[in-house]
């Protein structure tokens, strides 16, 4: 999990794993149910809510039916959760108050016997005696007044659950024979296939956060742009992949974006800033400019709050003048085919440097945009992580000539 994987792959190769060791011990003449009786197997959780409580039941359904075939059909086990890693930000920190919550509410419902759960800044800081508490105060919560330990396996008869559980135990049984087939977890993890598996999911994940499509609060949806942070918090990207799995956040990729920011600031002692031009139809302007001020907010700029004007003409003029480094033109489609080229040519015969985009995908005029100056289009397939980067290469670019 903290690598990346699914929650099926997550299963397949715990169990793999276990094959493995039985194997080996078996060899050496050492009785396979006392180690069955002495089991303790330890996963992450993370912040699918209901995928995480289908995958402790699978992960428990699966391993009767791995003890069947050693001959053992009564043991006593322990399952443990630890509040996942991959799940935690830097950015907007306390939001993971709430992830670590979800998780450990997962755990239970999954039937674990305990939940680890880390303090929110445990990714970034030493823990604080504050962050400590809180994290102890989630499971007395859970406990004490939320009644979590009252009621025996609550969620079984849950048609979405059952579903969820069997089919998540049908794909990790298919691939945990896949690995089998290859020789074994052995083989396979000294092959590097298991780790070429777990990139494949890794990196559809990252482009997913990137896309937005996977969203996660404070770092690419709703960021805190009242939150100071400092660069050395932040980290500068994934680093090479080694042979062997290393925990990670999800996030990683995207805080190397606001890192470029914090540093240019600390150069420059200036926040570079985006301003949201709109004119035209009310609702998709304010649509626009409230979907540019979330997405642009990721970069750690500071964004203005959308300014409206009479026409496209004295949006150009004005916006083109200002102290600001990035503006964004917010209108609706209709307004584009009208008035976007003459937006681009009078803000252009005014600026030339300035970044200027344009919230939305006007496929029809976006050549001729282009051609006459405009820099780039966000929307709700742009790549957050390329698409600012982009912006970022400009307006550094910009400012450091201001400075010669």
């Amino acid at each position: 999990m903290d690598s990346g994987s699914n929650q099926v792959q997550e299963i397949a190769y715990t169990l793999n794993a276990l094959v493995f060791v039985l194997e080996q011990l078996s060899d050496r003449g050492m009785d396979i149910e006392p180690i069955f009786n002495h089991l303790h197997i330890e996963l992450a959780v993370g912040s699918e809510y209901f995928i995480e409580i289908a995958k402790f039941r699978a992960l428990n359904s699966l391993l009767h039916a791995v003890s069947k075939t050693y001959g053992v059909t009564d043991f006593k086990h322990t399952v443990t959760a630890k509040t996942s890693i991959w799940s935690k930000s830097v950015t907007d920190a306390h939001t993971n108050l709430l992830r670590a919550t979800t998780e450990a509410m997962s755990a239970i419902l999954g039937n674990v016997d305990g939940v680890l759960i880390d303090a929110y800044d445990n990714e970034f800081n030493a823990p604080s005696p504050f962050s400590k508490r809180i994290a102890g105060n989630i499971s007395t919560i859970l406990k004490e007044e939320s009644y979590f330990g009252k009621v025996a396996n609550p969620v079984d008869g849950a048609y979405y659950i059952e579903e969820a559980t069997t089919k998540i135990s049908e794909k990790a049984l298919a691939l945990f024979k896949s690995i089998e087939a290859l020789g074994g977890f052995y083989n396979a993890f000294e092959n590097e296939i298991i780790q070429q598996q777990i990139a494949e999911i890794r990196q559809e994940k990252i482009k997913r956060m990137s896309q937005r499509r996977l969203p996660m609060v404070g770092v690419n949806k709703y960021p805190n742009l009242m939150e100071k942070i400092s660069a050395t918090m932040l980290s500068e990207g994934a680093k090479p992949q080694t042979k062997v799995l290393v925990p990670r956040r999800a996030s990683l990729e995207i805080e190397a974006i606001r890192k470029t920011t914090e540093v240019l600031v600390e150069e420059i002692n200036k926040r570079p800033i985006v301003e949201l031009a709109s004119f035209g139809n009310l609702t998709m302007r304010k649509a626009r400019a409230a979907f540019s001020y979330d997405f642009l907010g990721v970069s750690g700029f500071e964004v203005w709050q959308e300014k409206n004007y009479e026409s496209a003409q004295t949006a150009a003029k004005v916006s083109a003048t200002s102290n600001s480094d990035v503006v964004v033109i917010c209108s609706s489609d209709p307004d584009y085919e009208a008035s976007a080229l003459t937006f681009v040519q009078t803000f252009r015969s005014h600026n030339s440097e300035k970044v200027l985009l344009l919230a939305g995908n006007p496929v029809n005029i976006l050549d001729a945009l282009k051609a006459a100056g405009l820099d780039d289009c966000i929307h709700m397939k742009s790549d957050v992580i390329q698409t600012i980067a982009k912006i970022q290469k400009k307006v550094q670019k910009n400012i450091k000539a201001l400075e010669v």
